[in-house]
């Protein structure tokens, strides 16, 4: 897991800051229902999917890589990012 920090670090930064802006910037030009719309904001906040870590594992890429992300950004939307994301869009 180590090894892979700081690799995780800059696709953390993706998945958790460029994503949801550009999907937030979207979601609000072309979503009029309020219901909708805060349903997409928490997608685009949500951590990397198992399903990375299965496709890396079916087609023998960087399984690690994959595991580590997946780790690493759900122990941050878990404790940080869903309660934040649950008192803002209530």
């Amino acid at each position: 897991m180590r090894r892979y920090a700081h690799r995780v670090r800059s696709l953390t930064a993706l998945r958790f800051l460029i994503t949801p802006v550009l999907f937030g910037v979207l979601i609000y030009l072309f979503v009029d229902e309020p219901v909708t719309q805060g349903t997409l904001v928490i997608c685009s906040f949500c951590p990397t999917a198992i399903n990375a870590v299965l496709t890396s594992r079916l087609y023998h890429l960087t399984t690690d890589l994959a595991v580590a992300s997946f780790v690493i950004t759900t122990g941050l939307f878990l404790p940080i990012l869903f309660p934040a994301l649950f008192f803002l869009l209530r």
